[in-house]
């Protein structure tokens, strides 16, 4: 099920991985702006495929998808129309029929979501015999998922309203350029789903407990009493991912049957293209949390703030590398440590993982199952500040300090992480996330001049000596300063592996 992180190759070039080593290379991440980054046409179609992958490990969805049809306006001559499907149709024929197809599987997909929360949500949440966790797991955001498809679903029918006579062409373009232009207006939303679908492991581990949990199984039976697999949890739970695979499949065949260089094929293209690069932060999603789940779930069961239930991929919002230019002793290299930003809706967390060459270079004299994460650190959004560099000179442009603030209660010392980004445009993105969830926190400290400036937001950074660079005052235009100064800190090496 699972490709490796984000938009990069599987395995990382030998020399790229030398250089690395050796201390090459300026200042950023390899993964740049992680989530946020585009791919190319080749990249998204390979994306589509790795969620269809997820899709293939249910036993039931393992059916070969239909081919979708040649554009007739494109076909050869010496085509035969046994490759179109159905040939018997014209091609405004079929494509009234692939509207039809749409409403009426998106009618009956929200149908099966109200079915899973009559059924199954909703009993179970006067049950004892999940946690809070595993309810979380199995259901995530499908509340969520579900309003935003009543409003799809919704705005799908008043398009096809609009447009009563399909027999007439000029109706018949203005539904395909209408419908183009909905799947655009939403696409983001549909990016949704990656919470859902990354967090498919928890929910095969849930279900497992049916089998050997005596009041979980008879729960199961009680809400389907005939033993329908088509009623099972499982399969409503599978559906989610059914659909949005099914969108680029409808959208690829519409494209496909609209003749070239109108527009409703340039507008459906546009659809396709974005429903596509939804499908591609999925797959993102999913890797990210292969890779880095089992620290997300640990940190979040080890963190005793109360608002830090779990770190569930329906709320991520971005990932970045950055390098940590004041970091621990232990971890002080030829170069500064690069640690993987995560920014949750409810926490930020730093992760600093081994270099992989190394780490197998390294298990000749140590242990095969050493833990790659060296560090890991959680910052709940309630107890977290952001400030500019406190230096100036080559590169501090590039440079923010995300502060850990001091709790009395606990007793816990203030930590800064001296954090500097690959760019400025990187650096930008990391605050537009962490920024509205400053805002909302409970009051922390103050939150001033949000907005970049359109100047530094298009300065590129220079050279490599953040680090060296002399120190100043606080500037209080700074479009940066989103807090208060704190008294200053390290990071504290109980969170050193």
């Amino acid at each position: 099920m699972g490709a490796l992180c984000w938009v990069l190759p599987e395995e990382e070039d030998e020399e790229v991985l030398q250089e690395e080593e050796e201390g090459g290379g300026g200042r950023g991440g390899r993964c740049g702006g992680g989530v946020l980054s585009c791919c190319l046409p080749s990249e998204r179609l390979l994306n589509v495929e790795r969620v269809h992958a997820l899709y293939q490990t249910f036993p039931e969805c393992r059916a070969a998808e239909p081919d979708v049809p040649r554009n007739p306006y494109l076909s050869p001559p010496h085509l035969s129309p046994a490759h179109l499907s159905p040939p018997h149709l014209s091609p405004p024929q079929r494509l009234r029929k692939v509207i039809q197809e749409l409403v009426d599987t998106e009618k009956s997909y929200v149908k099966d979501l109200e079915c899973l929360f009559d059924l199954y949500l909703t009993p179970l949440q006067t049950q004892s015999f999940l946690s809070k966790e595993e309810v979380e797991a199995l259901f995530g955001c499908l509340p969520e998922m579900l309003d935003f498809q009543r409003v799809f679903l919704q705005t799908l029918e008043e398009k096809i309203t609009s447009c009563p006579d399909l027999e007439a062409p000029e109706q018949l373009q203005k539904l395909l350029s209408a419908l183009g232009g909905s799947f655009l207006l939403y696409a983001d939303r549909f990016k949704h789903y990656s919470g859902f679908c990354a967090n498919h492991p928890k929910v095969q581990k849930v279900l497992e407990r049916a089998k050997t949990d005596a009041a979980f199984k008879h729960f199961l039976e009680t809400r389907n009493p005939t033993n329908q697999h088509s009623a099972s949890l499982e399969s409503f739970l599978i559906k989610p991912v059914q659909r949005i695979l099914k969108y680029p499949l409808l959208l690829r065949e519409l494209v496909a049957l609209t003749p070239p260089h109108t527009p409703e094929h340039t507008h459906l293209t546009e659809a396709l293209r974005a429903m596509e690069d939804a499908a591609s932060h999925i797959n993102e999603m999913q890797k990210i949390y292969e890779e880095f789940g089992c620290v997300f779930d640990q940190l979040a069961a080890e963190h005793t703030d109360k608002q830090v239930v779990a770190l569930s991929m329906g709320g991520f919002l971005l990932c970045s590398s950055v390098l940590w230019l004041n970091p621990l002793p232990s971890l002080r290299l030829k170069k500064e440590p690069e640690l993987t930003l995560f920014v949750f809706k409810r926490a930020v967390v730093l992760v600093y993982r081994e270099n992989i060459k190394l780490k197998k270079r390294m298990t000749a004299s140590r242990p095969a199952d050493l833990d790659p994460f060296r560090f890991r650190w959680l910052i709940p959004v309630s107890q977290a500040q952001v400030r500019p560099a406190s230096f100036t000179g080559s590169g501090s442009e590039c440079v923010l300090e995300l502060v850990h603030c001091r709790s009395e209660v606990e007793g816990r010392p203030e930590t800064v992480f001296q954090l500097c980004s690959s760019d400025v445009e990187m650096k930008a993105r990391v605050l537009c996330a962490l920024r509205p969830l400053l805002r909302a926190r409970d009051p922390c400290g103050s939150l001033r001049r949000p907005r970049l400036s359109a100047q530094r937001r298009h300065r590129g950074r220079g050279g490599g000596g953040a680090r060296t660079a002399r120190r100043r005052k606080p500037d209080p235009q700074d479009p940066t300063l989103l807090c208060d100064r704190g008294s200053g800190g390290s990071a504290a090496e109980s969170a050193l592996h």
